[in-house]
């Protein structure tokens, strides 16, 4: 039994090439897929328990598995979205907000998460349960501490019908001076009595909430770093780490570019590669699913290697 805490994504689609997508996509991001075949095609979806998809989706399970290599890293995320839960989960009195089941569905949090990620700002997405539970903490250097992971800057998102822990965590962050804003407003407590959010106001996004330049603003004014590594990303330990699908479904390489220890790299590739070195220029580890070139300041540096690369200290 794991001890760490584990993110369990319950993914059904009727069509099978929707999965390999996925894992490779969320491959660069250290998720990996597994597959379960309950209920999936005698309800709703794909029996992915089937010969065919599994054959399928063989080639992509076994690239990805390279990067295992890698783990734990998490990518390198500086923003950290909470939104309130009170909020999401109370939708009276506009009948229009109610979605199927119970929440308000106009608050739209998930794909304001997902609006900053495809901007290029990596963020971790909670509800304001971690902040009452203790998981979401506050350091003495105005850094937000969630579940071991530190992050720069917070985007909060709807704090009304708050907790008292809730509010008393947003007060200690602007007296601390910590970097965070707030999109919605404060006027009712968890009760349903009114309560007073003006010292909110100083950190408040006045754009409209529905908005896309309210988040674009957020990002800017936390001084929140975007995403450089097109089809990948850095994890926390400066590794850099690749996954392309379109060059493992078409087998048709993929050129990359980007700068690790100030030097500038360029890789030809299929599928998932990802590169730690020792943050003095040498490499420590390569994996690759099919390298065909890999330069490093214009040099080929491993000039002789095509194919499958797996490459650890002391030993290949």
């Amino acid at each position: 039994q794991a001890k760490e805490s584990l993110c369990y994504d319950m993914y059904y689609h009727n069509d099978a090439n929707t999965f390999p997508a996925k894992c490779m996509n969320d491959a660069a991001f250290g998720s990996r897929i597994h597959y379960h075949a309950i209920d999936d095609g005698s309800r709703w979806g794909l029996d992915t328990g089937n010969d065919s998809f599994l054959k399928k989706i063989a080639i992509y399970e076994d690239n990805v598995a390279l990067l295992n290599a890698f783990d734990p890293a998490l990518p390198a995320m500086s923003l950290l979205c909470v939104f309130g839960f009170p909020a999401q989960l109370n939708w009276y009195p506009d009948p229009d907000a109610r979605a199927q089941f119970d929440v308000n569905v106009r608050l739209c949090v998930l794909e304001k998460a997902d609006t900053l990620w495809r901007m290029g700002y990596l963020n971790a997405l909670a509800p304001d349960d971690a902040i009452i539970d203790g998981r979401i903490t506050l350091d003495a250097d105005g850094r937000f501490d969630y579940c071991g992971h530190k992050f720069d800057a917070m985007l909060f998102l709807y704090p009304e019908y708050s907790k008292p822990q809730t509010v008393a965590f947003l007060k200690q962050a602007i007296e601390q001076s910590a970097r965070i804003r707030i999109i919605g407003s404060l006027t009712h407590g968890f009760d349903g009595l009114p309560t007073d959010g003006s010292f909110l106001e100083q950190v408040t996004l006045k754009a409209a909430e529905g908005d896309t330049l309210s988040l674009q603003q957020a990002a800017e004014q936390l001084c929140v770093p975007k995403n450089d590594i097109a089809y990948g990303c850095r994890l926390s330990d400066g590794s850099v780490v690749i996954s392309h699908y379109a060059s493992l479904r078409d087998e048709q390489p993929y050129t990359a570019h980007f700068l690790l220890d100030d030097d500038a790299y360029e890789v030809c590739m299929i599928g998932a590669f990802a590169i730690r070195t020792d943050g003095r220029g040498t490499i420590r580890t390569l994996v690759c699913g099919e390298l065909r070139d890999l330069q490093k300041n214009g040099k080929p540096i491993l000039p002789h290697v095509r194919g499958r690369m797996v490459y650890y200290e002391n030993h290949t």
